[in-house]
């Protein structure tokens, strides 16, 4: 994908589950390095502040 703009691709909802799912996986993984990547490359780092907040 050439863009980096994810709402464009998902629409907002979709993106904050897509970003909510991530960073869950990423506390949870093992190899963090594709969720890592991810939230660094589409949320600018973000991490989902709800789901942070229920793990």
């Amino acid at each position: 994908m050439t863009t980096t703009d994810i709402e464009a691709v998902f629409g907002d909802v979709d993106a904050r589950k897509l970003q909510a799912a991530w960073t869950l996986f990423e506390a949870v993984a093992t190899d963090k390095t594709p969720f890592v990547t991810g939230l660094d490359r589409y949320f600018d780092g973000e991490r989902h502040s709800a789901t942070l907040a229920e793990i």
